[in-house]
């Protein structure tokens, strides 16, 4: 039986609460203009935190661990363009670019 982490919630809120199913409609037109409304939209200290959640979520899977983001309740599709953990890692980058430039 498996227990989710502080992290793995996290995970959750961010990618069922920006990646749902209608993710398109509410936030989009683009998976980078919902993840400038995330940064738009929550405090610093909250975007810094899902960036190292994200990284380790990227270092985990890098060594074999979860490499499905689906399991956390996101319905966005990168593929064919990107793998996930490619994708993650343009998240992370997105993040970053924007909390530097605010």
């Amino acid at each position: 039986m498996s227990t989710m982490t502080d992290r793995d919630a996290r995970l959750r809120q961010f990618f069922a609460g920006y990646f749902q199913e209608d993710w398109a409609i509410t936030g989009g037109p683009s998976w980078r203009d919902v993840v400038v409304g995330y940064v738009a939209g929550n405090p610093r200290e909250r975007v810094l935190v899902l960036i190292d959640d994200l990284r380790a979520w990227l270092d985990a899977a890098a060594v074999g661990g979860p490499s499905s983001v689906a399991g956390y309740g996101c319905h966005y599709e990168c593929r064919p363009e990107l793998t996930e953990p490619e994708w993650v890692g343009e998240i992370v980058d997105v993040l970053s670019e924007r909390l530097a430039s605010s």
